[in-house]
C-alpha cells in the first residue's frame, strides 16, 4: 500500500476557459464581470467559432463537443504543449451533465421516423456522452488514462479530482481535465424553466517532477507577485489541497499559490481568481 511520502505533486500549468463572461486563461488576461453583455446574461456563449482555437476543419460536430475543443486547445496551449512529451502518459478526463443531448435526439427522431436501419450512422457516433473527450483525445494525441463523468453540477468537479489523483498516484504525468455543458433546445425540454448556461473549462495539471517543470519558489513579501515564476521553463502553481465547496454544491476550489474556484452552478459557469 503506498503511502504519503510516495504520492506525486500536481502543478497546475494551463487554463482554458471559454464562458459567456469571455475567454480565460491562467497566463493571460481574465476578462471582467463588466464585460457581460445583456446578450450574455442567458449564459450563452455568443459568437463562438470553433476556428477561432483550433486549424483542422471538422466535418459534424455536436456544440458540445465543439466547445470541449476549444476549451481543451485553449488550456494546451496555455501550458506551452503543443504535443504530449509521452502521450501514453497524458491523459484526460472530463465532466458533462447533459453531453451531446442535441446530436442524440436528432438520431433517435430520425431513427422513429425512418426505422433503425435507415438511421444516421455518423450522429450516432457523435451522441454519446464520451464523444467530447473522444474527439479531443484523438485531436490532441492523448493515449494515457481517460474517464468521463456525469454527475450533474459535480461533473466537471469530479472531473478535476479524478485527473488530480491520477497524477499524484503514478497513473499519469499530465492530465487535461475540466467539465462541458452546451446550451440546446434539446437541453431546455429536459429543463424547463432551467436558467440554462454552457461553456468549456479545462485545466492541464502536471507532475512537478517532470524535467520540463520548473516550480517558482516562494518570494519574499516586498517580492512583486507578478515576478513569481518569470524565469521559468514552464509557469505553473503547486496543488496544496483538493475538495468540493459545502457552501456551493457543484464548486471545486483548487487551493493552490493562486486560489481558483470553478463553480459548475447555473446560469453559467464562473471562474473567480483571488490571490
Amino acid at each position: 500500500m503506498m503511502n504519503m511520502n510516495e504520492f506525486q505533486d500536481v502543478v497546475l500549468t494551463g487554463l482554458g476557459a471559454i464562458t459567456a463572461l469571455g475567454d480565460f486563461t491562467l497566463h493571460g488576461e481574465k476578462p471582467s464581470a463588466a464585460k457581460i453583455s445583456a446578450s450574455s446574461e442567458s449564459g450563452t456563449i455568443e459568437n463562438f467559432a470553433l476556428e477561432n482555437y483550433l486549424a483542422s476543419q471538422k466535418t459534424y460536430l455536436d456544440r458540445c463537443s465543439a466547445l470541449a475543443l476549444a476549451g481543451c486547445a485553449l488550456a494546451l496551449k496555455d501550458a506551452q504543449i503543443e504535443a504530449a512529451a509521452d502521450a501514453a502518459r497524458f491523459g484526460i478526463i472530463l465532466g458533462t451533465h447533459f453531453g451531446c443531448i442535441e446530436t442524440m435526439k436528432g438520431f433517435w427522431d430520425k431513427a422513429i421516423e425512418k426505422g433503425v436501419r435507415l438511421a444516421n450512422p455518423l450522429l450516432f457516433s457523435h451522441s454519446y456522452f464520451n464523444s467530447p473527450i473522444s474527439l479531443c483525445a484523438i485531436e490532441f494525441g492523448l493515449k494515457g488514462y481517460h474517464a468521463t463523468f456525469c454527475a450533474n453540477e459535480n461533473s466537471g468537479a469530479e472531473a478535476v479530482r479524478a485527473a488530480f489523483d491520477a497524477i499524484r498516484l503514478g497513473h499519469a504525468d499530465a492530465m487535461v481535465c475540466g467539465g462541458v455543458d452546451a446550451v440546446t433546445p434539446t437541453r431546455a425540454l429536459c429543463a424547463p424553466g432551467e436558467r440554462a448556461g454552457e461553456a468549456s473549462v479545462f485545466f492541464v495539471l502536471e507532475n512537478k517532477n517532470m524535467p520540463w517543470i520548473a516550480v517558482p519558489k516562494p518570494l519574499p513579501p516586498s517580492a512583486n507577485p507578478g515576478s513569481i515564476a518569470s524565469n521559468s521553463p514552464k509557469k505553473c502553481r503547486t496543488f496544496r489541497r483538493l475538495w468540493r465547496c459545502r457552501q456551493h454544491p457543484g464548486a471545486c476550489p483548487l487551493h493552490t499559490r493562486l486560489h481558483i474556484t470553478l463553480n459548475f452552478s447555473w446560469p453559467f459557469f464562473n471562474i473567480a481568481f483571488t490571490k
